[in-house]
């Protein structure tokens, strides 16, 4: 039979373990988060010498050539590119949160396993009758339960009413 404090101890690694698992998880999500950030930063200053490009070829009056010149399909090659590794980040976070949430079932599940397997124990126990050793021989000995150690205890003289 496990003692409060084993209890304990098992219920405060169970807690702190949980505790680095999340702290692991938000560590990796929050990197992953800056790194956006930044990509969309780069993103904002590849729209911005876009935007430019347009602008000084507008300014020209050469609209007709504007989806053609090469600068301004290498600044959308750049932005579709940055757009893209946005969305591979974004799909890494979710990869995480799902391994997260799978390793969370997991341990769930491992948990109630273990609790079975120690109510089934404690159940084999308690059920298995009850085994003395002799003094004599030193031999474990099985003792039948009787009709009185299964009787209630008496709870004193009955009083006639």
């Amino acid at each position: 039979m496990a003692s409060s404090w084993d209890d304990f101890k098992t219920s405060m690694k169970s807690f702190f373990n949980s505790a680095a698992d999340k702290t692991e998880e938000y560590a990796k999500i929050g990197k992953i988060k800056v790194d956006i950030v930044n990509l969309k930063r780069s993103l904002d200053r590849q729209y911005q010498e876009m935007g430019k490009a347009v602008f000084d070829a507008l300014k020209k009056d050469d609209q007709t050539a504007l989806g053609g010149k090469a600068e301004i399909q290498k600044l959308m090659a750049g932005i579709q590119k940055q757009i893209d590794h946005i969305k591979d980040k974004e799909k890494e976070i979710e990869k995480i949160r799902a391994e997260a949430r799978k390793k969370a079932v997991s341990k769930e599940a491992k948990k109630k396993e273990t609790k079975k397997e120690e109510k089934k124990e404690s159940e084999k126990t308690a059920s298995a009758p009850a085994k003395k050793k002799t003094a004599a021989s030193g031999k474990s000995v099985q003792i039948k339960e009787t009709a009185a150690d299964k009787k209630p205890a008496d709870s004193g003289p009955k009083k006639d009413s």
